[in-house]
């Protein structure tokens, strides 16, 4: 059998590995649209936002190894209630599987991929040096993050699967069209280095990530009649600094709410606070969550945060060996940056009277929110924050505000809570565009990733995400790919 793989990023390796592991028998050809030791080459294609702007400039370009060479290594699952059908936010949230459909396949990327216990997310690491003094109790509670500390660049791990001939890659490879007969897939036509080819196989994976896989489906219009939602539902996590707080007296607290276990630790353990299932309920809220980091400049500058933000693609413009020498000028000319940096790479406390607060909020899916795909060359994207959005993430606000002044905190800086549009901005967490459904009315896979209607076309990355969560989809995202693989295997 013969498995053709397009994209190189987290899910893919997650797919390829499980599959090899299971089955050494599996032809593996994985298809990927830039060149070998190209960082960060062309698009797919032209992608312009119409409305609010939806990404970071390096996360719509294609690499070799996908997101996986800018990301952060920050990991958490989604909560149950991210799973479940919520009627007080709206209707048609609930996935077609649930938190325990994926709970051997979480613990599984996590114990063969970044080497810890998955049981660390359901471990109380809560204390007050870890939430910047801040008494954390009903109606919230604490959701952890594990930071990995070693990054797995899946670039590193593919060459290694190459080396020893268990997988065939064809570089500069990009797919333009999906074709389609007898309710199967006849083949993808794919451009290498301008010349076209029809590339063959008995199973196709989609995993070229939240922003491109839903691209080559929309090519073919007859899957995008059968399937109306295929381009749309696009969500990712609004998120802002959006108020800062004097405590009464200084104290030393972690970044981020940041910690290692001992200094030889592999992982650190992050802490947020959201709101807890039922208080959603009860308040008709979404699952946000609250970060607490120490600052050491009085006010909110969202010029500061876009700064922080670009320091992402730092690291993609010296692998291409040029010097971003205006982000390093301004990133070194600011005194605040400079400790927050430190005290996250370093771990260490630093006394401080200031905190900034940041939320990282759920996108509730909207169909105006997609794509339009215009041709080859260009599509435009459509994403935007409605009232609905705005108004969830201000009455959260509320609600923290509560916690902050039952904690005798002196109230800051706050950003005018009429009118927060401007400040949120995304956490280029792309998700959606290809979301997984029970019907080919309310998506476009099942829940086993197959596409409706067509019986060997899967898709294993955020596309197929229904609901977005508080958290980075990294991990989840690779969960659903072991799962797929491992359904591959046994069917």
């Amino acid at each position: 059998m013969k498995i053709c793989v397009v994209g190189t990023g987290l899910s893919a390796y997650a797919f390829v590995r499980r599959i090899i592991d299971k089955n050494n028998a599996i032809e593996i050809k994985i298809l990927e649209a830039s060149a070998q030791k190209s960082i960060n080459s062309n698009e797919l294609l032209k992608k312009i936002n119409r409305k609010k702007k939806y990404t970071l400039n390096p996360t719509h370009s294609i690499a070799y190894g996908g997101t996986s060479n800018l990301w952060h290594n920050v990991l958490a699952p989604l909560d149950e209630e991210d799973f479940k059908d919520r009627p007080y936010l709206m209707e048609g949230l609930e996935w077609p599987i649930k938190i325990n459909d994926l709970e051997k396949h979480y613990k599984n990327v996590c114990d063969t991929e970044f080497n810890f216990d998955y049981e660390l997310f359901n471990k109380d690491f809560l204390s007050m040096k870890n939430t910047g003094g801040i008494n954390i109790n009903e109606p919230f509670e604490v959701k952890t993050f594990v930071h990995v500390k070693k990054y797995l660049r899946t670039k590193d791990k593919f060459n290694e699967l190459r080396k020893n001939n268990k997988i065939n890659i064809e570089f500069n490879s990009i797919v333009k069209k999906i074709l389609i007969g007898d309710g199967k897939v006849k083949g993808l036509i794919v451009n290498k280095e301008g010349i076209e080819h029809l590339e063959k196989a008995d199973i196709f994976i989609l995993c070229a990530g939240g922003l491109n896989s839903a691209i080559p489906v929309m090519a073919n219009h007859e899957i995008c009649e059968e399937l109306p939602c295929v381009g749309h539902y696009i969500m990712d996590h609004p998120m802002a600094v959006l108020e800062q707080y004097k405590y009464l007296k200084s104290l030393k607290s972690p970044i981020f709410t940041d910690f290692k276990f001992r200094k030889d630790s592999a992982f650190g353990i992050k802490v947020a606070a959201k709101i807890k299932p039922s208080y959603q309920k009860s308040f008709k809220l979404t699952n946000n969550a609250m970060f607490i980091r120490p600052s050491f400049f009085t006010g909110i500058y969202k010029q500061q945060e876009i700064l922080k933000k670009n320091i992402l693609t730092m690291r993609d413009s010296l692998l291409r060996k040029k010097i971003p020498v205006k982000l390093i000028m301004e990133i070194v000319s600011s005194v605040n940056i400079m400790k927050q940096i430190a005290l996250f790479k370093l771990n260490i406390y630093e006394k401080h009277n200031l905190a900034d607060i940041i939320y990282v909020t759920e996108q509730l899916p909207n169909y105006k929110n997609g794509f339009e795909y215009v041709s080859n060359e260009l599509a435009y994207i459509d994403w935007d924050l409605d009232k609905r959005d705005l108004n969830l993430v201000k009455e959260t606000m509320l609600l923290f505000r509560d916690m902050f002044i039952q904690n005798k905190f002196v109230h800051g800086n706050v950003d005018d809570i009429s009118d927060i549009y401007d400040s949120l901005d995304t956490a280029a967490h792309h998700m959606g565009g290809l979301r997984m459904s029970e019907d080919k009315e309310t998506g476009v896979v099942d829940k086993n990733l197959k596409m409706h209607g067509i019986d060997n076309l899967y898709v294993a990355d955020t596309s197929v995400f229904r609901t977005s969560g508080n958290a980075n989809p990294t991990l989840t995202s690779m969960a659903l790919a072991n799962r797929l693989a491992e359904h591959i295997n046994d069917n």
